[in-house]
């Protein structure tokens, strides 16, 4: 984390957040040998992260399965705050982010499910409330057999933000 991440900043985007009903989670452990996020000149990156609420992973199983769409749209929302937690422990404030460049969502698909692309547009409408059109990003929805600790979907979100 960089020296940023404990400075106190206001933070619209935050108070946003929690206007729409939800908070800003514990910040997430990395469950291996990575790095939650990564700067690379003004972009930052982060690691795919799943639906966790504080220790406990939310909706775990397939979609189409064990999960229905409704569950996964709300697992596909908590790992996209999950992943702005994590972004804003990176950077101090969530308004330091002045465009969502990509949005990447894994969903944990049965066989012959093939609504990725409604469960991780959850995610990506849930930017666009936040952020408007700075909100607005490219994205891939892909359906895989299986997610790490089974959770259900996994987001990874590439920002700008730029440098101090």
């Amino acid at each position: 984390m960089t020296s940023s991440s404990t400075t106190e900043r206001p933070d619209r985007i935050a108070d946003r957040i929690r206007e729409l009903g939800h908070e800003l989670e514990v910040m997430p452990r990395p469950a291996g040998s990575y790095v939650p996020a990564k700067r690379a000149g003004d972009l930052v990156i982060t690691s795919s992260i799943s639906a966790k609420r504080g220790t406990e992973l939310r909706h775990v199983g397939q979609v189409g399965d064990v999960i229905g769409l409704a569950e996964a749209r709300e697992s596909a929302v908590l790992a996209v705050i999950n992943c702005l937690t994590v972004l804003r422990a990176e950077l101090g404030s969530l308004e330091r982010i002045t465009d969502v460049v990509r949005l990447t969502g894994w969903v944990n698909s049965a066989p012959g499910f093939v609504d990725q692309h409604k469960v991780v547009d959850a995610a990506s409408e849930f930017l666009v409330e936040l952020y408007g059109d700075a909100g607005r990003h490219a994205r891939a929805a892909l359906g895989i057999a299986a997610l790490p600790m089974n959770c259900s979907v996994g987001i990874e979100l590439t920002v700008i933000a730029p440098a101090e």
